[in-house]
């Protein structure tokens, strides 16, 4: 993405009114561009390529196309993708693991604050683009002021990525285990990087061979094939405690109808993750 340019969003959702009150919230975004509005799924397709949005917003239901057939029709379109964020107001596993399957970034759930979409779209647009586009927030504590990095106190300072940081390989191991890998098993702390690399590399186009199984190789000085392999025999070990139903998170496996390959099980692996840390930094926000 350049620099200095604006960060173009495209909505798309048949409640009118629920739109407008999403462009009011970023009437105050100012580096926030809205290049198209839809309240129908008829020529989406077209609007993105037309507008060549960095970041859409997608409502399930929609008349003509719904949303889950508009994911479809850009997973096999071949253009350039941007980043998703899919609302519905259903909360079936099975339904979300179906649009993950086919290529969302974030889900929410509506209804919704269109502070909290605002607040998304804040976080995708600096992971994006490395910018330090930081709000500062006065707490109920005086002595507090809360930013996106680091949060200061009077008594010293304390380093909010050092914190995030660390919950999310404890998520990410805790996740693991309840999908049916044991921690034991030789390739868990592969799995747990390239997790946690998949994860971090969410916002921007990365491949497998190029960009995950090197970095996990770089970590753990070994080859790449030593860390596809080993990811592969998680992964085989996982489906079959699934089908075996001794798996505590099995609605994990919903989505998919046969062994998910890595990339597959990597990118839910990392949906699932970014899930609970979305909650988590928002807590820690409001603390």
């Amino acid at each position: 993405m350049q620099e200095n340019r604006l960060f173009r969003v495209g909505i798309i959702d048949s409640d009118e009114e629920y739109t407008e009150r999403i462009i009011n919230a970023f009437d105050c975004v100012p580096f926030v561009e809205i290049v198209f509005v839809m309240h129908t799924g008829n020529e989406v397709l077209q609007e993105i390529v037309r507008n060549y949005p960095d970041l859409i917003i997608l409502n399930d239901v929609l008349p003509y196309n719904d949303g889950i057939e508009i994911l479809r029709s850009i997973e096999e379109s071949g253009i350039r993708k941007p980043y998703i964020i899919f609302t519905s107001n259903i909360q079936s596993n099975v339904f979300i693991n179906r649009a993950v399957v086919l290529g969302i970034n974030e889900y929410m759930l509506k209804p919704y604050r269109a502070e909290s979409l605002v607040r998304r779209v804040r976080m995708v647009y600096r992971s994006m683009t490395g910018e330090d586009e930081i709000d500062y927030v006065l707490t109920q504590d005086p002595m507090m002021l809360r930013e996106d990095n680091v949060l200061y106190r009077e008594n010293g300072l304390f380093s909010r990525r050092r914190i995030i940081d660390n919950k999310l390989t404890e998520s990410i191991g805790n996740m693991l285990i309840h999908v049916g890998i044991p921690l034991k098993q030789k390739g868990f702390m592969f799995a747990v990087s390239a997790v946690r690399t998949t994860y971090l590399l969410r916002n921007r186009p990365f491949y497998m061979s190029k960009d995950i199984y090197p970095a996990v190789a770089r970590e753990f000085n070994v080859s790449s094939n030593v860390i596809e392999h080993n990811i592969r025999n998680v992964i085989k070990e996982a489906w079959s405690r699934f089908v075996n139903g001794e798996v505590l998170l099995d609605e994990f496996y919903n989505g998919f109808k046969q062994r998910p390959s890595n990339s597959e099980f990597l990118q839910m692996a990392a949906f699932y993750v970014q899930m609970e840390m979305n909650d988590f930094e928002a807590a820690l926000l409001r603390n």
